[in-house]
């Protein structure tokens, strides 16, 4: 739906899954800067080759879309249009004015953003039911209740906190600061371990390293950024824009694939066999793809 031609699709996701990966990853020349121009690790060879790669996709999704403008012209469209159409705006008449590399780098960012955080949550929310029958079981007791769906909300949260997409938020000082006797100066990078906020137990007195959704029984606890020891899209003003359709994606895809199927795991496996690892980098996804059995649970009947 996005990309429309689907050997874009296909170029463009490992991309962005290995740009995810290296912005992550153990880089000598953070620590050593001298030996960056002599590229030990191949990081930037393989920065230099992802990059051409998502911008040879970019270029195929703009054009498309600027061939669709032309032969559709009173096609309202959606975002990319509005980007293009303040590209092609009078620099004269019109007080933002973007050019092409600017459109690429919005688009990129919007696609990077969403592409792997929520589709990483989704899959490690069912891998934790799948590991914890006893709060699958819950899960499909009070489904029923599609007003509320409270346990899925607790599910979504208890996935947050267990699996965040993000470990580690960077922030730069604006100013100089004293935090607890610690004197940061102005400028100095911070990097915040949400993971071990998240599994702290001095902040999580009750089952920190288990999957245990109902923790958030008549708590009143928030993902929105207001409570410190739950933080899966940061906060301040700084916290993720995308927040809210995050959330409601989660949800909803979740919600929809509990209520259509039943998921079992391969023969002879047992839930504790679950491989629960993950790869870290700018996002912390599963190390494997979940593998299931899905069984469809609805019928569809001739009336």
């Amino acid at each position: 739906m996005i990309f429309g031609d689907r050997k874009i699709s296909f170029k463009f996701k490992p991309s962005i899954q290995e740009s995810l990966w290296l912005a992550g990853a153990f880089n000598l020349a953070d620590f050593i800067p001298f030996l960056g121009a002599f590229d030990p690790q191949g990081m930037t060879h393989r920065w230099k080759h992802v990059r051409k790669i998502m911008d040879q996709c970019l270029e195929k999704i703009i054009n498309e879309y600027e061939q669709n403008t032309i032969e559709q012209q009173d096609c309202l469209g959606g975002f990319t249009n509005v980007l293009l159409s303040l590209m092609k705006a009078d620099s004269n008449t019109q007080e933002l004015k973007l050019d092409r590399s600017q459109v690429k780098a919005i688009t990129l960012e919007i696609l990077a953003a969403a592409m792997d955080t929520s589709a990483s949550t989704v899959e490690w929310a069912l891998s934790e039911l799948l590991r914890h029958p006893r709060a699958m079981k819950n899960f499909k007791k009070k489904e029923a209740d599609l007003e509320k769906l409270d346990y899925l909300n607790m599910v979504v949260k208890e996935t947050m906190r267990l699996h965040p997409v993000t470990a580690i938020y960077l922030r730069e000082s604006t100013d100089d600061i004293a935090i607890n006797n610690f004197h940061i100066p102005k400028k100095t990078w911070i990097m915040i371990n949400n993971w071990a906020i998240s599994r702290d137990p001095v902040a999580w007195a009750e089952k920190t390293e288990e999957f245990y959704p109902e923790r958030f029984i008549n708590a009143n606890l928030d993902v929105r950024g207001q409570d410190m020891k739950l933080l899966p899209f940061g906060s301040g003003r700084r916290k993720c824009a995308g927040m809210e359709l995050g959330i409601k994606t989660v949800q909803l895809v979740l919600a929809q694939v509990l209520h259509c199927f039943t998921l079992e795991l391969p023969d002879g496996m047992s839930p504790r066999d679950v491989n629960m690892k993950d790869i870290f980098g700018l996002t912390v996804p599963r190390a494997d793809h979940l593998l299931v059995v899905p069984n469809y649970l609805l019928h569809i009947t001739n009336i």
